[in-house]
């Protein structure tokens, strides 16, 4: 009786000191929703910041078709805040993916690495539109081909990103426009 008790209370200790080591490494889902983490706050500012460089390629987009010449402070202002959100919602990618990491959710990693491929794609069609800035005289088409370009990759982050928020967070509304 006393060498099964014995084994018993070795199985228990062994099983606290696995447990709590699993608990240690990873946070519990329901831990994560309640106390939200960096990665939390990083993927909303990531997924505002996604929209604003939208909203920026197509104004740019509509400005450029509609207006008999493009001029190019207005045209620069545009591509400066496409650019400027871009950025950002890179580096708070970054955050996100660090805190995926540590977490194990490999999912959610390969999520960012896919929408970090749609801001590089963004960021050089960023680049371009800006040297079509910097000439005194825009030629329009060439704008309108890189700012296509940069709004194509940025609805596909975007898109990409509702579609992680959503896997997530089920039941949550993504009430966001991804034409």
């Amino acid at each position: 009786m006393k060498q099964h008790t014995l084994w018993m209370t070795v199985a228990m200790i062994a099983m606290a000191v696995i447990t709590q080591d699993a608990m240690a490494q990873r946070r519990s889902v329901a831990d994560r929703r309640q106390h939200p983490g960096v990665g939390f706050w990083a993927q909303q500012s990531s997924s505002r910041r996604i929209r604003h460089a939208l909203d920026y390629s197509r104004s740019l987009t509509d400005y450029a078709q509609r207006a008999k010449m493009v001029t190019p402070e207005f045209a620069k202002i545009h591509v400066e805040e496409m650019g400027r959100n871009i950025a950002v919602a890179q580096k708070q990618l970054a955050v996100q993916r660090k805190e995926a990491e540590a977490n194990g959710d490999k999912a959610t990693v390969t999520d960012i690495d896919k929408i970090s491929k749609d801001l590089k794609v963004a960021t050089e069609a960023h680049a371009s539109c800006k040297e079509h800035c910097e000439k005194g005289q825009i030629d329009t088409s060439q704008l309108l081909q890189s700012v296509g370009q940069a709004t194509k990759a940025l609805q596909s982050a975007s898109k990409s990103q509702k579609q992680m928020i959503k896997r997530q967070h089920p039941g949550t509304s993504t009430k966001t426009d991804t034409k």
